[in-house]
């Protein structure tokens, strides 16, 4: 997957790495469980696993956004995983220093690694369901005309992620509930994630294609009864709408009330915006309406008014969704557009 030739590429890495932190993961618990006890998978315990929920985002986010550009602040999402390793490199080289003897402490290096594998492993599992929250926000936001099967597949995802993520906390908290020995209380969660590595190897990979020609195919029909010409027109009656008549001022603003104020149907207009402007309804109205926001942001007559204020104005429906869009579509806050602009015009 990290070499697949997918034009989602986000998509595709995002689900290997996901794959890959589980597949790591039954290994690390096979060379424990089996008595193997490799000194390698003893050097880095509580590491790649961070990555499961930066993952498991940022390929949903791949999906219900295919068309958006790779989120530049991605190292960010893993930053985890870089701390965990820069940490697990500093009590290698001082346990090394400590054995030969180039060092000599009272602080037993068995003693802090035992610490930190405490704190790692349940802040594993805190920021594994913070990044599965933030999945489900962002499924939640789409709106309901853009969920076609695609949502179908991360909704079983999601849910399927849910019952792994409450086994995890069941397995973390039970050694301070129920006595155990040799950690056989970890057995439950490995026995579903090695279901889940088969499951998600398969469906996960081979439903998103299925789901992307199952897309063609239905908007290829909707769109058989119109000419070239016609979609173009419909193209520009869209525009219109939007430019002149700015529809996207309405936070209610549907692809159904779109539809009925060009003579169109609802499929046919998804239809159009998906393989003429290869982008989903929400992004289509988002991007006037981030556009307007910041002609607003610059007006002088708007200086009186928040910015809160001003968003809702030009239709967003909450401040946290104009947040979120906005930041998505110019890769800066509103705060931080204003502070720019202000530098651009004192130069």
């Amino acid at each position: 997957m990290f070499f697949s030739k997918d034009e989602n590429k986000l998509k595709s890495k995002a689900l290997g790495m996901f794959i890959a932190v589980l597949v790591y993961n039954g290994f690390e618990t096979f060379n424990w469980s089996s008595g193997i006890n490799s000194y390698f998978f003893a050097l880095f315990p509580f590491t790649l696993i961070f990555a499961l929920g930066p993952s498991l985002y940022l390929y949903v986010y791949a999906i219900v956004h295919p068309q958006q550009k790779t989120p530049q602040s991605i190292v960010w999402y893993y930053a985890p995983v870089l701390v965990q390793f820069v940490i697990r490199c500093f009590l290698i080289l001082y346990f090394i220093l400590e054995k030969t003897q180039l060092i000599h402490s009272s602080i037993f290096t068995q003693k802090i690694d035992y610490w930190q594998a405490v704190i790692a492993e349940p802040l594993s599992v805190l920021i594994f369901w913070l990044y599965l929250l933030y999945s489900v926000k962002l499924i939640r936001q789409q709106d309901s005309s853009d969920r076609l099967s695609k949502f179908r597949w991360i909704k079983i995802l999601i849910i399927a992620m849910l019952i792994l993520g409450i086994v995890w906390v069941v397995t973390v908290i039970s050694p301070f509930v129920w006595p155990t020995f040799n950690e056989n209380h970890y057995y439950p969660s490995e026995v579903l994630l090695v279901i889940l590595i088969y499951w998600i190897s398969f469906a996960g990979y081979h439903r998103t294609k299925i789901v992307y020609l199952e897309t063609v195919k239905a908007g290829s029909s909707s769109l058989d009864t119109l000419t070239p010409d016609e979609i173009a027109v419909c193209v520009q009656k869209m525009q219109e709408a939007m430019e002149s008549e700015k529809l996207y001022l309405d936070p209610d603003l549907t692809v159904a009330k779109l539809a009925d104020h060009i003579s169109l149907n609802s499929r046919q207009v998804s239809s159009i915006l998906n393989q003429h402007l290869q982008k989903g309804f929400s992004e289509f109205v988002n991007e006037y309406r981030v556009n307007e926001v910041k002609q607003r942001l610059l007006a002088s007559e708007n200086q009186h008014m928040t910015i809160s204020g001003i968003a809702l104005d030009c239709g967003f429906s909450s401040q946290a969704t104009f947040q979120r869009v906005f930041k998505l579509m110019t890769q800066m806050t509103p705060k931080e557009f204003i502070q720019s602009e202000i530098r651009k015009v004192k130069n």
